[in-house]
């Protein structure tokens, strides 16, 4: 029998995501991209958007009375959560606050149901006890919403306090409670947590007066106590005891004392590390993806070892992974095996083993995912500066075109390292040189000095003479709109919330962008675009728009000067030399006046200004 939703799995493990195609679930056209922090924004905003509408879904649900989903979907139906203000008092209504992690409402029905002198039973009172301390008495954090968007870069700015709500539910309900080794375990295991010199002090005298009363604390009360050892023998000691307790250490166990070991900074750190990971393995406890992070960054934290041993492990490490029928997620952090092992790959440059990682965490037995846009864009991001420099040009270009930038943003660094890269080959195809130079205007790089110097060098060197007219003109339109975009920010100090944005137009800008428009036949804009150069009004003022910081190329203007006189055009050729002294960018002013001279037919008073100024210059 066939159930409803059967046609759609197939679908969904058919149709796979297209890599050539850009991220079109922010925005529909690849020229109007977002930058990296636009779309972190524009990603919030489309959570905070679903979350208003979750509300009012919960606010006024007969307004979303279309019940013609089957089977039906209770996403779409969002139930409000209790209010404990207007619930009935009972232990029923206790119990789905707790299930449903109202932390502060369940509070609160518990204090109602004592005021009201009924019962509660100690199970649930545990269950409670659990929530508070776990929480430390609060609604549960950003990182743990189900809006993964908002999850990611919310809990950025919303930290967890970092202080115990010393006298608060959690301490009340603790001195209420019949104490056994549970009770004890999990408050050693919640002040853990915080570790400020109060919480620590206090966990150490819960677990003193369970020793002395023989109690024996859980494995999460030896995890939380290993997590605050200020030394690697008392780290040992705690492990000692619960060998000697027989409680049955977790790979969580193990994962905390690889992460102490570096912590305390061991002389031999990866030995330690290794040992660590043998004695888990030899009590039956299977190594997470976290597990073999930390191996390797104690590996590679370790100076005294030199990174063919690293590499021999992670190879080793990966051939694990690939025989795994399935790589679940264990623990927070297991993720970021995948940065760490390709941050190692960069570092050997090793595009075999890239590959290998990059196979891993595109296989379908892999169930561990990065977050979307941060961690996701750092591991391709790696990916792609270890194969810039290795592949061959088309192999290039489809991995710069599948990544950039439906998963990873062009960012400065990467964009330096495309750039070099294609400006060591002979004949990029003009789709790739076109998306590069598309991707440099969506990603905002035309306006940092430095990159737009270097796409002007780029554009410069570009060989016109291989291009059709169709790309001749698809370059010319991405040139001139550049242009537009710079003289556009550049009159920003017109408008007065707009002036802290403005950036000027600097001086070797406009020479080298007035040589490219005249090189693809716009002649008449581009002397007009190198005419600001000498527009003193452009110059000065609140209101300036040109800035004198970086002069021009000497080489530019002398190419500039040699378009003028094949025009036979004395007057640009005169603003050229104007330039030229300005600038200070010629030795010999008059060997360029007999150049105009030569080239231009001006009259013999004509000729005379020029020599005279020539002469005032030098």
């Amino acid at each position: 029998m066939r159930s409803p939703t059967d046609l759609l799995r197939a679908l969904a493990d058919t149709v796979d995501v297209d890599p050539t195609a850009p991220h079109f679930a922010l925005i529909d056209d690849p020229l109007t991209i977002p930058t990296d922090s636009q779309r972190d924004l524009y990603f919030v905003a489309k959570e905070i958007g679903r979350r208003a509408a979750q509300q009012l879904a919960q606010e006024w649900p007969t307004l979303f009375m279309y019940d013609t989903d089957v089977p039906r979907i209770q996403a779409y139906r969002p139930q409000k959560p209790l209010d404990p203000s207007e619930i009935a008092p009972t232990v029923e209504n206790l119990q789905k606050l707790i299930a449903t992690k109202e932390v502060v409402g369940a509070n609160q029905l518990c204090d109602k149901l004592a005021t009201e002198n009924i019962a509660v039973p100690r199970e649930i009172l545990v269950d409670l006890f659990r929530l508070l301390v776990y929480y430390n008495g609060r609604q549960i954090p950003v990182a743990e919403i189900p809006w993964h968007g908002w999850r990611n870069y919310g809990c950025q700015v919303e930290q967890e306090p970092e202080t115990w709500d010393s006298g608060g539910a959690a301490d009340l309900l603790f001195e209420e409670l019949e104490k056994d080794e549970e009770i004890y375990s999990v408050m050693i295991a919640g002040l853990c947590k915080y570790r400020n010199a109060e919480c620590i002090t206090r966990a150490l005298e819960i677990y003193k007066e369970m020793r002395e009363k023989d109690f024996v604390p859980t494995v999460e009360a030896y995890y939380g106590l290993i997590t605050i050892a200020k030394t690697w023998q008392e780290a040992i000691f705690y492990l000692k005891d619960m060998a000697q307790k027989s409680v049955k250490p977790n790979i969580r166990i193990f994962n905390v004392l690889i992460e102490k070991s570096t912590s305390v900074q061991l002389h031999d750190q990866f030995n330690t590390a290794i040992k660590i990971l043998n004695e888990a393995t030899t009590v039956g406890c299977k190594p997470s993806l976290r597990t073999y992070s930390l191996l390797m960054k104690s590996c590679l934290k370790q100076r005294n070892i030199s990174k063919s041993v690293c590499l021999a492990h992670l190879i080793h490490i990966l051939a694990e992974l690939e025989q795994s029928k399935a790589i679940e997620l264990f623990e927070k952090g297991d993720e970021e095996f995948f940065i760490s092992a390709m941050d190692f790959a960069l570092q050997t440059r090793n595009i075999a083993v890239a590959e290998r990682i990059l196979a891993l965490y595109r296989s379908p037995n892999n169930h561990v995912r990065l977050p979307a846009f941060l961690g996701e864009a750092e591991f391709y991001g790696l990916y792609l500066r270890i194969v810039i420099s290795q592949l061959s040009l088309q192999e290039l270009e489809k991995q710069y075109m599948s990544l950039v930038p439906r998963a990873v943003p062009l960012s400065n660094n990467l964009a330096m390292i495309m750039l070099r890269r294609l400006q060591t080959e002979k004949n990029v195809p003009w789709l790739f040189s076109r998306r590069l130079i598309e991707d440099f205007i969506t990603s905002r790089h035309i306006l940092r000095p430095h990159l737009n110097q270097q796409l002007r060098f780029y554009l410069l060197n570009m060989d016109l003479k291989i291009m059709t007219m169709e790309q001749r003109e698809e370059l010319r339109d991405l040139v001139v709109k550049i242009v537009d975009i710079s003289v556009e920010i550049s009159r920003f100090s017109e408008v007065k919330y707009l002036q802290k944005t403005q950036k000027k137009l600097e001086s070797d800008f406009i020479a080298d962008m007035s040589l490219m428009m005249m090189k693809l036949d716009e002649r008449e804009r581009a002397w007009k675009f190198l005419a600001l150069l000498l527009n003193e009004e452009a110059k000065q003022g609140e209101a300036a728009t040109v800035s004198n910081e970086r002069s021009p190329n000497c080489e530019t203007l002398n190419s500039l000067m040699q378009e003028a006189l094949n025009e036979g055009n004395w007057y640009n050729a005169s603003c050229c030399l104007q330039i030229m002294a300005l600038y200070s960018l010629s030795e010999n002013l008059k060997s360029e006046v007999d150049r105009i001279s030569k080239h231009c037919n001006i009259t013999s008073i004509q000729r005379k200004i020029l020599e005279n100024f020539a002469e005032l210059r030098n």
